[in-house]
């Protein structure tokens, strides 16, 4: 990019950047540059892909995971260990969000919070595995919950859906991280002094 340019650009982003945000969040990208750095460039340069889909709640989670068509799926991941209380048919636009550094489970849930997102449920993550069955052959998918890391996966030509212990969550940046972008309440909710979008 020349220098005229990048001035032009320049001044276009900071024009874009919203005028309403809390001193407190301002303040949290003040002290994490670099997790403003990665956003920007994720956002800038167009790597997040959207994939709308419809999550079934009336269907049991074995329901779910057959609507899949894994070729091998872990016994762990079951309505027991992953319980949920929503009824009817929900849509949502899940995403891609990518780190480019390692990073831990903890750190995960903090950026994504800070960017204004969420991990994606084990339902979403099924309805997505259900939709979009080939995503899963060019990369692994992975989000958490709050005792796991869920992940969908090929190896040895089969389609896998797994689990393991959220301590051992520790992803490198070509893996893709299935999220959904938080709405104005659960922003709200999530940081009581935030103000909610008017949008």
């Amino acid at each position: 990019m020349k220098t005229r340019q990048f001035a032009e650009f320049s001044a276009a982003v900071i024009h874009a950047l919203p005028s309403d945000m809390s001193p407190e969040q301002a303040q949290k990208w003040i002290n994490n540059q670099g997790a403003l750095a990665r956003t920007l460039r994720l956002a800038l340069n167009g790597e997040r892909s959207e994939f709308p889909v419809v999550v079934d709640y009336d269907k049991s989670l074995d329901d779910m995971i057959q609507a899949g068509n894994y070729d091998w799926v872990c016994e762990k991941i079951t309505a027991e260990n992953f319980p949920y209380d929503c009824e009817g048919k929900h849509g949502v636009r899940l995403e891609y969000h990518r780190f480019d550094r390692v990073v831990t489970g903890e750190e995960a849930f903090e950026l994504l919070d800070m960017a204004g997102f969420r991990p994606a449920t084990l339902p979403e993550l099924l309805a997505f595995g259900a939709a979009f069955p080939e995503e899963q052959e060019k990369h692994e998918i992975v989000t958490l919950s709050s005792v796991a890391t869920l992940c969908l996966y090929s190896e040895l030509s089969e389609r896998r859906l797994g689990l393991d212990e959220l301590k051992n969550f520790n992803r490198p940046s070509h893996r893709r991280f299935l999220v959904v972008r938080k709405s104005g309440w659960e922003i709200f909710r999530d940081h009581p002094t935030a103000p909610l979008s008017q949008e």
